[in-house]
Formats: C-alpha cells, structure tokens, sequence
C-alpha cells in the first residue's frame, strides 16, 4: 500500500521536476513498476491480503506523501531522495542478511540502487543551492519528518511481525 502511494508521490514529483532531472526519476519510476509487480508476487506467495484498511502509521506517511503535491520541487525532490536514502541504508548497513531478509537487502542495499539513491541526493542538493532560505527551511524540516516518519514505519513493521509471530 505504501509503494502504490509512494509511485503516485514520484509521478508528482516528476511534474514538477525541470526537464534535466527527468531520467533519473523516470528510471525510479520503472523501478517502482517492477517493485509493484514483486510485492504483488510476495503477498500470493504469502496468501496476503492486500484489501485491508492501513496501519495509521502507513496512512500517515501515505497522507504526509500526498500533502507534497503543492510544495516546490526542492521539497520534493528532498522528501523523494530521503524515502530512498532510508530503505537504501536500512537493508545496506545491517550487513548480510539471513533468509528470507537476503532477498529485500538485495532489493534495497545493492550498489545499482545507492547509484540511483545518491543522484537523488545529487539532484536535490543542487536545486536547494540556488532556493530561497525558506525553501530550504521546507525541506529541512521535510527531511526531519521523513525521518520521523520512517523510524515511525519500521516499528510498525517490526512490531506487526512479533505479533504475528506469537
């Protein structure tokens, strides 16, 4: 449910990204389509059904993501690369992951996708150069919040998995 958010979230950003950024995003963006299309196969393997109502933590960021629509590009482009620095980091640093968790750091920590996450990075900073104070004060604090936030949905994950563990 987040990653159909999140690709909604991309196609915004790549409206109101400037011409010179669009293949980067558009390479995330078929990224995301493989992505959809591998958590589809994931959750029939698993027998999960995806027609459930979202965890508030889930619904959170998915409402945070949309309330992007209106900020400047830098905002965006700031918030896009911190959701992707996150999970890029998350199954990177652990080090080697143990099944079934090896899959998803192969997914998230392979070097292709810290390429990607750091032209994100690239391309944010760039457009936060040149924008005027109080943009980059938006994006700071967006960037705090996507933090915030993804702590928030980790946790979620984690707990979900204990409990249905048990």
């Amino acid at each position: 449910m987040f990653v159909v958010e999140f690709t909604r979230m991309v196609g915004r950003v790549l409206a109101s990204a400037p011409p010179e950024h669009f293949d980067v995003i558009l390479g995330g963006l078929a990224a995301l389509k493989d992505e959809l299309n591998w958590f589809k196969e994931k959750a029939t393997q698993r027998q999960l059904d995806l027609n459930i109502k979202k965890q508030p933590t889930c619904r959170e960021y998915c409402e945070y993501m949309h309330s992007l629509t209106d900020k400047p590009y830098p905002v965006q482009a700031t918030v896009f690369g911190a959701i992707e620095l996150a999970y890029n980091q998350g199954w990177q640093l652990p080090g080697k992951m143990p099944a079934p968790y090896n899959e998803f750091a192969q997914r998230w920590g392979n070097t292709d996708f810290t390429k990607y996450v750091k032209l994100l990075s690239q391309q944010a900073d760039e457009v936060l150069e040149t924008a005027e104070e109080d943009i980059q004060k938006q994006a700071e604090e967006s960037f705090l919040r996507v933090a915030k936030i993804e702590h928030n949905f980790w946790q979620m994950a984690f707990h979900t998995a204990q409990h249905e563990s048990k």
